[in-house]
């Protein structure tokens, strides 16, 4: 019994700190642990992805098994974040950082297998073990018919609210309900993120001149592609953020990449390649390497559109001189064409972003801005002629037509917003591309297939 002489001492730790000792299980007055005393009306549901498990232990109370010595050392994400903030992080702590990142990760997807979600996890109640295990102390309590509710989920911090829905029923998502939405969780964890870097427990992620001249990130695509992420509602946000961390490890914000088994080497340079592009790279790499596209020629059944003085068959034949149009793959699909705008459309956002920030006064740092900038530039042009193609196939028939029509006016719009952008002084390479992007626009000016006032908006003013 000399167990249950031990001296209980506090573990401020969780959405219920003051609430918390470590000491023997007060039930049996055996073992070592955590006990949680909670208000009337809240239970715990047990998962079998945490490392440790939460059990009842007499009236309103919870033990969690965990003997002296792992409990020693054990800090929150905060505290490891303010750690990182005192002074210059080792190397050490750079691995470390990015195993948490992992360990997140894998964590989540754990449970998105047992059809749960992360629930309400917060800089404060994730806790990291010495050993590198993270547990989620607050994940699986929740309320069931409590006459007066916690503070915890009547007038929760600010500072611990990191996800989307309201507390009562984010509560919830720690329970086993079979539908899960992983973009909900992918927002946590970004800012999840965010606070391990930078010491900010915030919903919205800090801009990017705060970024550069406040918290001095060496890491511009890391960041990038957490922003193009924190608002995404696309079931596969988690898988890409997954993918993002893999090309730019946390770490990176400090210096380069420390690296983790599995991360893959990213890239040291300065400026952003665009988190647009990693959500499409697929299909835009199997649109790019299939060489051959019939484009569609014009009737020969001795209708209008087969007469050789048609404007719309000169419209045809114009079309088909673009080398982009030659080596595309037929598609009458307007959901891929739709998914390839939309990349099209993040990286017209990613570019006005950098277009915001004033560029750096150190001569080197700039140079290597501007040549990312320049690259992420003749990308979009490389995406707008892509999804150019496909919208004139959809075009092509009648039964697409319309579809295809309102996807030209928004290539036509995003084409001409980046042309009046500032941030960069194209190459002759890239000034060639633009050019090429607006001959394929201005020859849509005679195709009589197209609404009036569309060809209309092509003339030149």
């Amino acid at each position: 019994m000399q167990e249950s002489t031990r001296k209980n001492t506090n573990a401020s730790w969780g959405h219920v700190a003051m609430s918390q000792t470590v000491g023997p299980n007060p039930e049996t007055n055996s073992g070592w642990g955590v006990i949680r005393t909670v208000h009337a009306g809240v239970v715990h549901n047990t998962c079998a992805s945490q490392p440790f498990r939460w059990k009842p232990a007499g009236k309103q109370k919870h033990f969690l098994s965990v003997d002296e010595d792992t409990l020693k050392g054990v800090v929150t994400l905060k505290e490891f974040a303010r750690g990182l903030q005192s002074s210059t992080p080792t190397a050490k702590q750079l691995i470390e950082l990015d195993q948490i990142a992992a360990e997140l990760l894998g964590i989540t997807r754990r449970l998105h297998q047992e059809g749960r979600q992360l629930s309400m996890v917060t800089g404060d109640n994730i806790l990291l073990f010495g050993d590198g295990r993270l547990f989620l102390l607050d994940h699986g309590f929740h309320t069931e018919q409590a006459h007066f509710p916690p503070d915890w989920l009547t007038n929760p911090p600010a500072d611990r609210v990191l996800w989307d829905r309201p507390v009562v029923e984010q509560q919830h998502n720690a329970l086993s309900q079979g539908q899960i939405s992983s973009a909900e969780d992918a927002h946590i964890l970004i800012r999840v993120f965010q606070g391990l870097l930078i010491n900010v427990w915030q919903k919205e992620l800090v801009p990017a001149d705060l970024l550069r001249t406040t918290y001095r990130t060496k890491s511009f695509p890391l960041w990038f592609n957490l922003q193009s992420l924190v608002e995404s509602t696309s079931p596969d946000a988690f898988t890409q953020l997954e993918s993002h961390i893999q090309q730019h490890p946390i770490s990176s914000h400090f210096s380069k990449p420390a690296g983790t088994p599995s991360s893959k080497p990213p890239s040291t340079r300065i400026w952003p390649i665009l988190a647009g592009m990693f959500l499409l790279l697929a299909g835009l790499g199997a649109a790019w390497q299939q060489r051959v596209w019939p484009f569609a020629p014009p009737p020969t059944n001795g209708s209008h559109r087969g007469r050789s003085d048609n404007p719309d068959s000169l419209v045809l034949k114009k079309l088909g001189e673009f080398p982009v149009l030659q080596a595309m793959t037929p598609t009458t699909d307007p959901k891929k064409l739709s998914e390839l705008i939309k990349g099209v459309d993040e990286q017209e956002k990613q570019l006005e972003q950098i277009d915001a920030v004033s560029p750096s006064k150190d001569p080197g740092i700039a140079k290597q801005e501007q040549d990312e900038i320049g690259a992420l530039r003749k990308r979009f042009l490389e995406q707008w002629e892509i999804s150019f193609g496909l919208a004139i196939q959809l075009v092509d028939s009648e039964v697409t037509r319309e579809e295809g029509s309102k996807h030209l006016a928004s290539l036509r719009d995003h084409l001409l917003k980046i042309r009046k952008l500032t941030t960069h002084q194209s190459d002759t390479e890239t000034q060639q591309k633009e050019k090429e992007c607006l001959e394929l626009l201005q020859t849509l000016r005679f195709d009589t297939r197209l609404p009036m006032d569309f060809r209309d908006s092509l003339l030149p003013h």
